[in-house]
């Protein structure tokens, strides 16, 4: 309910704030397209959120569709379309009757409907006596009346907030409520005196819609300059990366336990005092032992741990012993596990010997491999104990462990470690690489949007500075590689919409489609992530091919040229996309054997479907959509305190400035497509929307890296706003980068793993309750 409480919050205010800009300027107008997309977006889009369906709720949408039928009718009887048509909108983007939906309140309904009746009444009657008298007059109250009823529904359906607990002292006072009813007041005083006081309204004059996207000093092609700034800040930033990825001296041989040899007798020659065990796990995770210990003077083994789990593959396992003993013994429940190295630490943390390693060699021949603090550049982290680990198993032709996903992502983190080994810089280096690349990507497609280098050079910048973009480049997760892939995707598209509008050359024009679909291909390849931007490149392709071929008429070139289009579009959006995500199962038909690859695809796409709809569960660092819009909840990928004054941490979540001020720039956008008419801004949205509005209908647990898209896309939005500042932009562009900067310096400890001050985390960094990094 709270998730369409928002979606519903933040789409009528959307809507409100671009109707007041075109009142202002005279231009209100609505499209029927428009109108019937706002009916499904304010009203089947939040019951589908809302996830009820009843027949109450069928019958009241259904007096709804009445009362909009009403409202139209009535409007009817006025001789501007366009008021007829904003009149209408107007309504339909109001968040209160869908509510009354939600609710299943016939009373609810009833009210609405006699409230609504009354006002058409009142309106008419008035306006027959009283010249120029209409719904203008009163929009303010109208808006100011919507929101305090809005705000009355989550006070009293969210929060169960009553009357009763104003006069009731006991309990938390219903601030929401009394300020709601407070509100709705000031709006009847403010209606009862424009009546009683009425004066006629003068007609506000239209302004004139410059349309002008000349900006001066474009530079009409790449240069020198640009290449070389490229490569330096890639080559800088790819350092930054590099630097303290992850170690490369883990254990690497290993012995196989089972069931015909399933213990692991330790002798240390005489009693010492023994604080604990670091078992590092090999291949398989998740691992259940017995721990035994026995002094030299006992017959009988004393239990220490029944089964005690080990749950971190290429990682470190600490069993705490703290006790004096002479003997230690290693019990497996499983089937069989995979051990590399046993590491025995005394009270002091001094590693101790035992007398018969000799017996297990591949057990105790690296022992210098144990780190002294066993922070993130020594083992697995979050997610990685998945991927990497099936990237390990696509080399070896193992069985799959990780399914829910396409598999591509786990290939490529694979070259990795065919090249370094099974260690943490093995797999996180594709992946770094990778974050590299989006370095580059952002300039050109700044450059192409606005043709500066300022302003692409500042984007780049901004790029580099993202918090969530540095950490996941530094993570064996997929999300960086389809993040690279989904940008070249939308790249690409603005590529063939610019040289469309330009008319250049079709097989220019088809070279960018055909890039564009095998990025596609790539993008779905490695997470289900990429179709989203598939279906935003294909609402953009169709409202920019549509307009201009039904202006064209439906000659023979037109008839020719929309059959060739097709012809590539089929090969481009779906043969190609097609064929590498079928190939990208070859691992699971070369390991799998009795099925084939077209099989392999149908199974585990059911697999993931069924994995990504019903996957609820609780989760300290899990947020919902709407929380990613604020950085309130930021991801602790790992965590290791150094001692009382000291930790390494790595925590997921955006840079403030982008984040919190590409909402704005979102705003900005928003107002640069519907009142401006810019369509580079217009692309921009759509491109973001697509992106973000998919995870509000995803019931799974989901976390604030799935928002990571949409932050790379309010780059390149804040970029091409600096582009559109007319005076002192090159201070705005000043400022925005150091900030950005500076706020990265600050936050590079939490980002990085960099051992630093609990004291400096808890007072600094941790600006709000929801930012916990210790």
């Amino acid at each position: 309910m709270v998730s369409a409480y928002y979606y519903l919050g933040i789409l009528s205010s959307i809507f409100i704030w671009i109707n007041y800009l075109k009142r202002k300027r005279g231009e209100v107008f609505y499209h029927p397209f428009e109108m019937v997309g706002a009916y499904l977006l304010t009203r089947i889009v939040p019951l589908y959120i809302y996830n009820e369906y009843t027949n109450n709720i069928y019958f009241m949408l259904l007096i709804d569709m009445v009362i909009v039928g009403g409202i139209f009718l009535w409007c009817q009887k006025g001789k501007n379309i366009g008021i007829i048509r904003n009149k209408v909108m107007i309504f339909l983007m109001n968040p209160i009757p869908c509510l009354c939906i939600m609710e299943e309140s016939y009373i609810y309904m009833a009210m609405l409907s006699i409230s609504v009746g009354i006002g058409v009444l009142f309106v008419w009657y008035l306006g027959k006596n009283l010249p120029d008298f209409g719904m203008r007059v009163f929009y303010k109250e109208y808006i100011a009346g919507t929101a305090s009823l809005f705000f009355l529904f989550v006070a009293t359906d969210y929060y169960g907030q009553t009357l009763e607990q104003c006069i009731k002292v006991e309990g938390e006072f219903p601030i929401l409520l009394i300020w709601s009813l407070v509100i709705l007041g000031f709006v009847w005083f403010s209606c009862m005196r424009k009546i009683l006081g009425w004066e006629q309204v003068k007609e506000v004059p239209s302004i004139s819609n410059d349309m002008s996207d000349e900006v001066p000093g474009i530079e009409d092609k790449l240069r020198r300059k640009d290449i070389l700034f490229i490569i330096i800040l890639s080559f800088a930033y790819g350092f930054l990366l590099f630097w303290k990825l992850g170690s490369r001296d883990v254990p690497e041989t290993s012995q196989l336990l089972s069931k015909e040899n399933r213990e692991i007798v330790i002798d240390l020659g005489k009693e010492k005092d023994v604080s604990q065990m670091q078992i590092f796990l090999g291949y398989e995770g998740k691992r259940s032992f017995n721990f035994y210990s026995k002094k030299e003077d006992e017959d009988d083994w004393s239990l220490m741990n029944y089964n005690y789990e080990l749950s971190s593959v290429f990682a470190w396992n600490n069993v705490n012993v703290d006790r004096r003993v002479r003997y230690l013994c290693l019990e497996l429940n499983n089937e069989e596990a995979y051990v590399n190295e046993i590491v025995i630490l005394d009270s002091e943390q001094n590693v101790l010997n035992p007398v018969n390693k000799q017996d297990y060699m591949t057990l105790f021949d690296e022992q210098n491999c144990y780190p002294k603090h066993n922070t993130y550049y020594y083992r697995t982290m979050f997610d990685e104990v998945y991927h990497a680990r099936t990237a390990y198993e696509f080399i070896h032709d193992l069985p799959i462990y990780e399914n829910t996903h396409p598999p591509l992502g786990k290939t490529l983190i694979g070259i990795g470690i065919k090249q370094f080994g099974m260690n943490p810089f093995g797999w996180r280096c594709v992946c770094a690489i990778f974050g590299m690349l989006i370095v580059p990507v952002t300039y050109v497609f700044l450059w192409m949007i606005s043709h500066k280098r300022k302003i692409a050079g500042a984007g780049s910048i901004l790029m580099c500075t993202e918090f969530m973009h540095f950490t996941l480049s530094r993570i064996a997760t997929i999300d960086i590689i389809v993040a690279f892939f989904v940008l070249m995707t939308f790249m690409l598209m603005y590529g063939y919409v610019d040289v469309f509008k330009k008319q250049r050359p079709f097989k220019e024009q088809y070279l960018y489609l055909v890039l564009c679909g095998i990025f596609v291909g790539l993008s779905v390849a490695v997470k289900w992530t990429g179709a989203y931007a598939a279906i935003g490149i294909a609402v953009i392709f169709f409202v920019t091919i549509l307009p201009y071929y039904i202006r064209k008429g439906w000659g023979k070139d037109t008839r020719k040229e929309l059959f060739c289009l097709g012809v590539v579009c089929v090969g481009a959006f779906i043969l190609i996309p097609g064929v590498i995500y079928v190939l990208s199962y070859v691992q699971f038909a070369q390991v799998y054997t009795d099925k084939g690859i077209i099989q392999h695809c149908i199974e585990n796409a059911n697999l993931m479907l069924t994995y990504h709809s019903d996957t609820i569960f609780a989760h300290p660092y899990s947020s919902a959509w709407y929380t990613w819009l604020v950085d309130k909840q930021p991801l602790l990928d790992a965590l290791t305190i150094i001692d009382e004054d000291k930790v390494s941490t790595i925590a997921t979540f955006g840079n403030p400035l982008i984040v919190w001020g590409g909402l704005a720039v979102l705003l900005h956008q928003v107002f640069l497509w519907r009142i401006r008419k810019d369509e580079k801004a217009r692309f921009l949205v759509l491109s973001y929307l697509t992106m973000i509005v998919p995870w509000i209908f995803i019931k799974r647990t989901v976390f604030i890296y799935q928002y990571f898209i949409c932050i790379l896309l309010m780059v390149i939005m804040i970029g091409y706003s600096l582009s559109k500042i007319r005076e002192h932009q090159n201070r705005w562009i000043g400022a925005v980068t150091t900030i950005s900067v500076g706020l990265f310096v600050l936050y590079y400890p939490v980002l990085s793993g960099k051992m630093v001050s609990i004291d400096f985390v808890n007072q600094v960094l941790e600006l709000f309750d929801s930012w916990r990094f210790v």
